[in-house]
């Protein structure tokens, strides 16, 4: 579930739409462990994505040419017609979890042809009428929510996850904004202004640690909420690590205190490496409050894409 989540994510950076389709905490369960959501109408507003959209060195279309095909045999283009999505899971452990997808009403079309695919079939799962059909090899549920133009798609891996989610879509079982979450867990952070992509996990965290360098600081760190965002001109990045307690959070400062001192020695000895990238590096910042750790950069776009596009060319 995750995988498929992710790829779509990936996918749907290379967009161009206007407006925007923030988190909407009454669509995810109150009982989430984790979240990510993509804000794919910011990434199409931003102004790094005109930057780069109109830049003759970098390409960021290469290899989506069967999204083309995807748009010539059911109608609808993911690059054109999604402005969100929005995935989450509620046990702790588990692979299985939901996804959210804002799309326009295109949708509509692209399911009735659908349905005259081999394999796809409609099951009905507490008193829901859910679409499945199969895809590589595993079995995906769904579900499409019409809300005036805007179509929300239930997708999920597990046809009681998938029915469980559009319970929530409806109203009819708590979310994070009707539940009674508690107020230390980081699913109640909300994203900033101009937010494009925005995760949070609590206990889900501690899956990560077996993947190096993060093992050490999973390890020690029990939540975490990341942040990227277009504002006022700047691209701005956040990350709250919240260590188990003050000890911990030291800790994990100066894991990465040190990696940022690695980085900067490797880009010292390497006279190729141009200024730029030197300047990137430094800002990035680092401090400790207490049990948090908070990672910050802050960019100007124009600055940011220049330099990236010079990068480019060479």
């Amino acid at each position: 579930m995750k995988h498929l989540a992710l790829t779509t994510l990936t996918l749907t950076l290379c967009t161009g739409w206007s407006g925007a389709d923030v988190l909407r905490p009454e669509r995810v369960s109150a009982d989430a462990t984790w979240l990510a959501h993509l804000d794919v109408d910011a990434v199409r507003a931003s102004s790094l994505w005109g930057l780069v959209s109109a830049s003759e060195h970098i390409n960021v279309t290469d290899g989506l040419a069967d999204l083309d095909e995807v748009e010539a045999k059911f109608g609808i283009h993911p690059l054109h017609d999604l402005k969100s999505i929005t995935a989450y899971g509620a046990e702790e452990g588990s692979d299985t979890g939901v996804a959210l997808l804002s799309v326009t009403d295109r949708i509509d079309g692209a399911l009735e042809r659908l349905k005259s695919e081999e394999g796809y079939r409609a099951v009905s799962h507490d008193g829901l009428e859910l679409h499945t059909w199969d895809d590589d090899g595993d079995r995906v549920y769904a579900y499409v929510h019409a809300s005036g133009a805007e179509r929300v798609v239930v997708f999920s891996d597990d046809a009681v996850r998938a029915a469980f989610g559009v319970r929530v879509l409806l109203g009819q079982s708590p979310s994070l904004a009707t539940g009674t979450p508690t107020t230390a867990s980081p699913l109640v952070a909300r994203p900033m202004p101009g937010s494009m992509v925005f995760f949070a996990a609590g206990p889900e965290l501690s899956r990560f640690e077996d993947f190096e360098p993060a093992s050490a600081i999973a390890g020690l760190a029990k939540e975490l909420v990341f942040d990227l965002a277009e504002s006022q001109g700047l691209l701005q990045a956040r990350a709250t690590l919240v260590a188990e307690n003050v000890e911990d959070a030291m800790n994990v400062a100066q894991i990465l205190q040190g990696l940022k001192a690695l980085l900067s020695l490797s880009l010292l000895g390497d006279d190729d490496i141009p200024p730029a990238v030197r300047q990137m590096a430094n800002a990035l910042q680092f401090n400790a409050r207490g049990q948090e750790v908070v990672i910050e950069f802050a960019y100007d776009v124009r600055r940011l894409f220049e330099e990236l596009e010079a990068l480019e060319a060479r």
